[in-house]
């Protein structure tokens, strides 16, 4: 995962206000992230996450900030997403990530018993031989 101000755009509809960016700056951006097999994460807030602060017609907006992933990231965090929040004191928005782990990932999980192994042939004797069992510290 990679975070930042990429300072540039990868297709002009990431832009509302101000100068057509130069074709070149948008294809370096996305040469390198092809290269890398990189790509944005899911995004939710703002749109835009960069404002000149300028007032008026000169007033542009951008997609400069982004989160970018490979494929093996998406597969581990499949629920990620990238949040950007609305602007306070920069001319950046802040971004948050939010992650989840697999359940899996949280520790130990209780035993559950399941029906189904009262179907065994061998089950309750099984059962019946570790009840027998006078060592505490053995247990199903």
């Amino acid at each position: 995962m990679v975070i930042g101000d990429f300072n540039a755009i990868r297709v002009d509809s990431e832009r509302i206000g101000g100068h057509p960016r130069p074709l070149i700056s948008m294809l370096e951006c996305n040469d390198c992230l092809d290269k890398y097999c990189l790509f944005d994460l899911h995004s939710i807030g703002c749109i835009m996450s960069w404002c000149n602060d300028y007032l008026g017609v000169n007033k542009s907006w951008e997609k400069l900030d982004r989160v970018v992933s490979n494929n093996t990231f998406s597969v581990q965090f499949a629920s990620a997403q990238l949040v950007y929040l609305k602007r306070k004191t920069s001319n950046h928005c802040p971004m948050v990530v939010h992650l989840e782990l697999p359940f899996s990932s949280y520790g130990l999980v209780p035993f559950r018993f399941q029906n189904m192994w009262c179907l065994h042939e061998t089950f309750l004797d099984c059962v019946q031989d570790i009840w027998d069992r006078h060592d505490s510290s053995f247990g199903l």
